[in-house]
């Protein structure tokens, strides 16, 4: 799972082997060891939440995902969830969570791991 961050948007993609072990862990983490400790964020699948959510806890983000929509996005073809949550002082976060594609400039990723754009609704020219 990757994670890009630019001024309040989080974007997490999601190879195929991301997918499987969402779906069936209900949760998926990756871990970055820094010097000072280590920061990890994890993506979960919430039974009886209704929104999507977002925690920054410490050194972690945690993103919630409401069961129902989950799993219609895991089944589907489309690319990915996107949400809006508003922030207490009238700003707000995006979250954007997609299915990885393989980009053309990195032969040495494992093609067979990632999504096509002809199995979802994605454009073909982009990474």
């Amino acid at each position: 799972m990757k994670l890009r961050c630019e001024h309040n948007s989080i974007r997490l993609r999601l190879k195929k082997s991301d997918i499987d072990q969402l779906k069936n862990n209900l949760q998926l983490e990756e871990t970055i060891a820094m010097p000072g400790g280590i920061f990890s964020y994890r993506l979960s699948i919430v039974s009886g939440a209704i929104e999507v959510a977002a925690t920054l806890n410490g050194q972690s983000i945690e993103i919630g995902i409401p069961a129902g929509i989950a799993m219609d996005w895991i089944g589907s073809t489309e690319t990915g969830i996107y949400r809006t949550i508003k922030l207490p002082d009238q700003d707000s976060l995006s979250i954007s969570i997609e299915k990885d594609f393989i980009c053309k400039d990195r032969k040495e990723e494992n093609a067979m791991d990632f999504f096509k754009p002809a199995e979802l609704n994605h454009p073909a020219d982009s990474c």
